[in-house]
């Protein structure tokens, strides 16, 4: 029987807004738990419209490794 594996670490999620190019734009902070100051990145998709929920994944799994990680609605 495998050993049970550990689990993941608590992440918090804040929303938030801000301007680019004279438009107000979405998004998501992921970050872990109590983290403090950490590095942090943003995922930027291609061109054209695309919810921020199709990085989520990506974004989590960055928080999750210690790094705060924004994502955005285009």
């Amino acid at each position: 029987m495998p050993a049970p594996s550990a689990a993941a670490p608590a992440l918090t999620e804040s929303e938030v807004t801000f301007q680019g190019s004279g438009v107000e734009l979405s998004g998501t902070v992921l970050a872990p738990a109590g983290a403090g100051r950490r590095p942090g990145i943003v995922i930027v998709t291609g061109a054209g419209p695309g919810p921020r929920d199709d990085h989520r994944a990506e974004a989590e799994a960055f928080a999750r490794a210690g790094i705060v990680t924004l994502i955005y609605d285009r």
